[in-house]
């Protein structure tokens, strides 16, 4: 009877113990969602109050020459969580994003692409969220921008890393929209013939960028 005991011991521990198993495994699955949709719910945030001070700095200064991530952090306009370091005297501000990717922000055009050395009306903005992982590239490319609460947003684009400048390139007022080989750029309004949200095949295209090497533009009035 002892050892009939000892028997029934052991398979119930195994028993146990393979539960418990199963509740790791899906513990550690639900955790990692719950931490890539908290990554993507504060670049939303982040872009959120950056987008809205700027946007009301502009209102009371009339243009944005100059602007950086040291200047927008001297104006108060950055989540203190995306600050890694600040430099006074060189005037520079590091910052990052929850996937550990640069975050930088600069002043642009509002009716053409980047600012060129001799063009430029400094009347926008851009906040580049690079580093991007392609779940968060494919979740940030499909959300709806252009329902916030600021009505200054211009456009967005995403895509490959290498695509930055081509994207930025191609985000300005009134623009109609455009796909590449790994980017896509769409704007508000009815000129753009690439609806916000992007369409799942149009971000899935653009975002066939591999962990890391995901970019996000945003640009602003």
């Amino acid at each position: 009877m002892k050892q009939n005991e000892n028997g029934r011991s052991m398979i119930e521990m195994l028993g146990v113990l393979a539960i418990i198993g199963v509740l790791s495994v899906g513990g550690l699955a639900g955790y990692a969602k719950m931490m890539a949709q908290y990554r993507i719910n504060a670049t939303l945030q982040q872009v959120q109050v950056i987008s809205s001070k700027l946007t009301t700095q502009a209102a009371n200064g009339g243009s944005f020459q100059g602007l950086s991530n040291y200047t927008a952090y001297r104006l108060n306009a950055l989540p203190s969580e995306i600050i890694d370091s600040i430099d006074d005297e060189q005037k520079t501000a590091t910052l990052s994003n929850a996937y550990a990717g640069a975050v930088k922000i600069e002043a642009s055009s509002i009716t053409s692409g980047e600012c060129s050395e001799n063009s430029c009306d400094n009347q926008a903005y851009t906040i580049t969220y690079a580093g991007l992982h392609q779940e968060a590239c494919l979740a940030l490319g499909g959300s709806t921008w252009n329902s916030s609460r600021n009505s200054s947003f211009i456009g967005i684009g995403v895509g490959k890393s290498d695509n930055e400048q081509t994207i930025k390139q191609n985000l300005k007022q009134d623009c109609t929209g455009t796909t590449g080989d790994g980017y896509a750029v769409a704007c508000a309004g009815s000129a753009s013939t690439i609806s916000i949200p992007m369409d799942l095949d149009v971000v899935t295209s653009a975002c066939n960028c591999g962990d890391g090497n995901c970019v996000l533009v945003l640009k602003f009035f």
